[in-house]
């Protein structure tokens, strides 16, 4: 059976097997190759996944600053009702929104931040 392999497939098969000493590679690697062989596609999925670790964690630093700032939004809406500047089911409307945001930012940070995790597992994984 022959299997062709173009680019970067061929290039990590190389350095996984350059790694070690001919007659000397551990199993774990050969699976890895053979993987590799039979699933070229692997390589640039695994790329695109790792590509995406920069802007998820850009995301979740947006996510938390974003999330620093609602807080203060809660207080300066609860003094704007306690000094009678908006009334109650105004106040009550805004109030259950702001809440939600909050939800949802901290549902976005937990997804972000596994998504990184994912990836930099996936990174650590293929290092060792």
């Amino acid at each position: 059976m022959r299997i062709r392999v173009h680019g970067e497939s061929a290039l990590k098969c190389l350095c996984l097997f350059n790694q070690f000493p001919p007659g000397n590679v551990p199993l774990d690697r050969r699976r890895e190759v053979f993987d590799l062989l039979t699933n070229p596609g692997r390589l640039e999925r695994e790329y695109h996944d790792s590509s995406r670790a920069g802007p998820s964690l850009e995301n979740v630093e947006t996510s938390k600053a974003q999330r620093l700032k609602l807080p203060h939004a809660l207080d300066r809406l609860i003094d704007s009702f306690t000094e009678r500047l908006i009334e109650k089911d105004r106040f009550a409307s805004r109030m259950a929104r702001t809440k939600s945001r909050i939800a949802e930012v901290d549902t976005k940070i937990k997804d972000d931040a596994g998504d990184v995790d994912q990836v930099f597992a996936s990174v650590m994984r293929d290092e060792t």
